[in-house]
Parts: structure tokens; C-alpha cells; sequence
């Protein structure tokens, strides 16, 4: 098969060239999109450990602070 001969196959296949370009498009938007939502779980996960962190020694601090009161 000549490249011409293989071209006319792929156009036949993709309809034209831009309908391939989308479909490559897409794909990478695809891609990008799952990455970034990746990304965001991450910095949510990150985030949530703080948070729990933070609950944490907070409600250690409370309940020390209970304990000194009900003490006196």
C-alpha cells in the first residue's frame, strides 16, 4: 500500500483530519482531567489529616481543660 492509499483508508475510518484531532483532544482532555482530579484528592486527603489533626489536639486540649476544672 502506497501512503496515499494508507491516507484515504484513515480518512475513511476517521471521516477527516479534524475529527482525529478532536478524538486526540478529547483524549488528552481526558487524561488532564483525571490528573487533576487526582491532584485534588491528594490536597484533599492532605488536607483532611490536618483538619483531623487539628480536631484532635483540640479536643485533647478540651478534655484536658475538663479535667483541670472538674479537679478544683
Amino acid at each position: 500500500m502506497t501512503v496515499a492509499a494508507t491516507w484515504a483508508a484513515a480518512k475513511k475510518v476517521f471521516g477527516q483530519r479534524k475529527v482525529r484531532r478532536d478524538r486526540c483532544r478529547q483524549t488528552l482532555m481526558r487524561l488532564n482531567m483525571r490528573s487533576t482530579m487526582l491532584r485534588v484528592l491528594e490536597r484533599a486527603a492532605s488536607y483532611s489529616n490536618c483538619i483531623l489533626r487539628f480536631l484532635r489536639g483540640g479536643m485533647q486540649a478540651v478534655a484536658l481543660a475538663s479535667l483541670s476544672q472538674s479537679r478544683r
